[in-house]
């Protein structure tokens, strides 16, 4: 027998040769089972942040200091305009709201007056399960709608941008939603009286607001003067809108030119595309002054005792 053979003999048997083989475990039971391949993870949900809607314009809130208090308020009052922040799914972690350029814009809790919102790392933190400082109760899940007020003017259309983001919580975060503002600022200015129409300055913010222009009113032979108004490039100039002139009340009126016209008509409401007013340079006249000022007389009594002030809204 060769070498790993065996011979067994048996008394009265011819012998028998075998073969011994190897046996996994020295041979001591069966071989162990291979290891089990790691179990899948299971799949986190995903939530998104979400800002609504997408892009809006908001109007600058001018502002004025009146002399008898000393103080600066405003003297103008836009709409605000609503933005809603939300997730698509619940959310236990934390929401940050944020805003690049927090001197362009103001957010408030509701359309007027209302709680001022910073951006101040508390008031525009959503807490887990819980809402900001101003808002206990709100739910970043439900949605919470915030009000804009313009601020400054934007260089450029869309340069201001809102932000969204989710941090923590037990689901896969989605990536942070953008939004973008536009914050346009126009102005009304009115200009002093005569002796030349053509070069009269054009009273201060805070004189044309609190000091105003006294009109006397027109008389049957039209020859009370009239004030020049004159609406200025809106800001960013590359803002396409109408701007619209309106008189608050029955006591004044507009016109195209500075001289009684047999046969006029009011110029009110004058309507003019905000892309198509030119910047200003030097002193307003000729047919620049024709196409970008109007001027304002007054209605009522032509006994020419009275006189009414008159004071832009821009």
């Amino acid at each position: 027998m060769g070498d790993g053979d065996a011979g067994v003999g048996l008394q009265g048997q011819a012998p028998r040769a075998f073969r011994l083989s190897n046996t996994q475990g020295g041979g001591k039971g069966p071989a162990p089972k291979p290891p089990q391949p790691p179990q899948p993870q299971p799949v986190k949900e995903t939530v998104n942040p979400t800002i609504e809607p997408a892009t809006l314009v908001v109007v600058v809130t001018k502002k004025a200091k009146d002399p008898a208090s000393g103080k600066t308020e405003p003297y103008t009052h836009p709409k605000r305009q609503a933005i809603t922040l939300k997730t698509d799914k619940s959310f236990d972690g934390t929401a940050t709201f944020s805003c690049d350029k927090p001197d362009k814009v103001k957010f408030f809790t509701a359309k007027k007056d209302g709680t001022e919102i910073k951006i101040d790392g508390t008031a525009n933190v959503f807490p887990p399960k819980k809402g900001p400082p101003w808002n206990p109760g709100a739910s970043i899940s439900s949605g919470v709608t915030i009000y804009v007020e313009g601020a400054g003017p934007s260089a450029a259309l869309d340069d201001i941008t809102l932000k969204l983001s989710l941090s923590g919580g037990s689901k896969t975060n989605g990536p942070d939603d953008k939004a973008t503002v536009t914050s346009v600022e126009v102005t009304l200015d009115i200009h002093k009286s005569q002796p030349a129409a053509a070069t009269a300055p054009a009273l201060s913010q805070d004189d044309k607001v609190h000091a105003g222009r006294n009109l006397l009113v027109q008389n049957k032979a039209k020859q009370r003067h009239r004030a020049k108004l004159v609406i200025q490039q809106v800001k960013p100039a590359a803002f396409k809108g109408d701007l619209v002139l309106k008189a608050k009340n029955g006591h004044v009126d507009a016109f195209a030119d500075e001289k009684t016209k047999a046969g006029e008509a009011s110029a009110l409401p004058f309507t003019v595309a905000a892309d198509k007013i030119p910047a200003q340079r030097g002193r307003c006249s000729g047919r620049r002054a024709r196409a970008r000022a109007t001027r304002c007389a007054t209605r009522g009594s032509s006994s020419g005792s009275r006189a009414w002030r008159t004071r832009p809204i821009w």
